[in-house]
């Protein structure tokens, strides 16, 4: 019986390049297209930088530090609920569980990081997935620029997105999935030397795409073939691509006759082509001489990894979790204090929703008063009272906002009408949806 592979497609930078004695591999896990206002933060943001050791223990015992910059982009200001102590907070390390990190905002632009890698576990590479919570500033990419100033983290330059106007929110024909926008096919044996020292041979056949002329150097099959990463053994070798047309190549991967016998060889493999029809891009697996099964994969160039205005929230009475989903993606937060229905108006917690919905929230301690902004509208409640203020007019309500176990509720439908979305109420599964008009 054939073994089913592990068969991932995803979007990712190039790697950075390494400097001097530097000893770090920088990279971020994909790129995407946004809107030019768009914010990145938690709940929406698909970009993190990785920084990793090149080998084990390069950092050793020392604090090192690194000036990360953004073009096109700004860091949150100190204070905001989406700044640098955040970032800090959703960092998440590997091979090292007692390194520590701090984030430091020096301007706009620029942040100073300070890792520490731990003295535990030194015969593995310590890594560090760093989230970029930032807005962008205008048309045109945006990345993130490292420098390592001498230091063990190499200086290195990585495109996170491609901001595509206030007015453009689609791939269109002719995008190119090329050495900056990657599309990866990764290829994992599903057990320790299943492969053995056979060639696995497979075609991918494209629809509503095609694969780049042999004439293009950049972009070629060999091109492909070049760029693809081999792991998890010695020896493993991707020994060709070949183009058989517009539509369909043919790989053959062999893990190594030399390779040893433990670890699940691996090939990440980058498919440079490009759109040349609206529709999905289906990629048909065609098995041949492998032990891949045949299946089809399939990418919307419309949709694909473009991030516009959050679509849709989701809540659900009596739970603390706050799914937001976004085109293809879908991610969840969990709040402070689940919703209420006590008495037919669902109560929400004050800040973990109006930040996902992009509005700003002033609390004022002493009228217990809040201020919510959101670009030319004005809203004020304040606790207990029957009546709010939107753009400077009073507006009944039918629940007032209040105060239950030191947490701040507001009525959702009233605050998140005023601020131009629309709410769905599913009576059964008592979940509220809640979308822009």
């Amino acid at each position: 019986m054939k073994r089913i592979l592990s068969l991932i497609f995803m979007m990712v930078l190039v790697l950075g390049s390494v400097t001097g004695f530097a000893s770090s591999t920088n990279g971020v896990d994909k790129v995407v297209a946004v809107k030019d206002d768009y914010e990145f933060k938690p709940g929406n943001a698909f970009v993190k930088l990785k920084i990793e050791e090149t080998s084990a223990n390069d950092f050793g015992g020392t604090t090192e530090s690194f000036i990360v910059e953004l073009e096109n982009a700004e860091w949150f200001e100190d204070g905001d609920v989406n700044d640098v102590s955040k970032m800090i907070t959703d960092v998440t390390v590997s091979g090292s569980m007692t390194s520590t990190i701090s984030i430091s905002r020096l301007s706009k632009r620029k942040i100073e990081i300070e890792l520490t890698r731990g003295n535990d576990n030194t015969d593995k590479e310590a890594a560090w997935r760093i989230p970029i919570y930032a807005a962008v500033t205008g048309e045109g990419d945006v990345n993130v620029i490292i420098d390592g100033r001498d230091g063990q983290v190499s200086s290195s330059t990585h495109k996170i997105a491609d901001a595509r106007g206030s007015g453009s929110s689609n791939i269109t024909v002719g995008y190119r999935y090329d050495q900056s926008s990657k599309y990866w096919l990764t290829v994992t044996e599903p057990e320790a030397n299943a492969f053995k020292t056979d060639d696995q041979i497979f075609r991918l056949e494209l629809s509503a795409s095609e694969w780049f002329e042999t004439t293009d150097t950049k972009l070629s099959p060999e091109s492909m073939q070049d760029d693809a990463i081999m792991g998890g053994v010695e020896y493993a070798e991707l020994k060709s691509i070949e183009r058989i047309s517009d539509k369909v190549i043919e790989i053959t991967l062999n893990r190594g006759e030399k390779s040893s016998l433990d670890g699940m060889a691996s090939w990440s493999i980058p498919l440079y082509h490009v759109v040349t029809e609206a529709g999905e891009i289906k990629i048909d697996i065609n098995t041949l001489n492998s032990m891949v099964n045949e299946g089809t994969f399939t990418k919307d160039p419309v949709k694909l990894d473009v991030i516009e205005s959050i679509e849709k929230l989701r809540l659900q009475i009596g739970s603390t979790s706050l799914v937001t989903m976004e085109g293809q993606f879908k991610s969840s937060k969990e709040l402070d204090v689940a919703p209420v229905n006590p008495s037919g108006t669902t109560l929400v917690p004050l800040r973990g929703i109006l930040e996902a919905l992009g509005a700003e929230v002033v609390w004022h301690g002493e009228t217990q008063q809040i201020d919510i902004n959101k670009a030319d509208l004005e809203v004020t409640l304040t606790i207990g009272a029957q009546k709010a203020i939107v753009n400077g007019i009073e507006v009944e309500l039918s629940e007032p906002a209040q105060i239950v176990n030191s947490r701040t509720l507001i009525p959702l439908r009233f605050v998140s009408e005023s601020l131009g979305y629309k709410v769905d109420w599913n009576g059964e599964t008592q979940e509220i949806d809640i979308y822009e008009q």
